[in-house]
């Protein structure tokens, strides 16, 4: 902090009391940045059309795990095999 205070030409005292002043006026630099550099939402809870790992048909699922459509889900196929078709 003081090796910036100084690159400015202040003195310590004097940046910490303007730094103080701009918190006070609602200057957070340091806040807008924040907002600025947030990560992006994530689309894993985004409900939308999908195509079903088994039968290749569309279907609308609820989430990003759910890839295998419910009429394929109540065949016996999918019931008793663990291995992928």
């Amino acid at each position: 902090m003081l090796v910036f205070a100084r690159r400015c030409g202040l003195s310590g005292e004097e940046y910490k009391f303007r730094i103080n002043e701009k918190i006070k006026n609602g200057e957070n630099s340091m806040a807008s940045r924040s907002e600025m550099n947030k990560k992006p939402q994530s689309d894993k809870l985004v409900a939308k059309r999908r195509k079903c790992l088994m039968c290749m048909d569309e279907f609308q699922s609820s989430h990003i795990g759910e890839r295998v459509c419910p009429d394929c889900k109540g065949t016996s196929t999918w019931r008793q095999t663990g291995i992928a078709i």
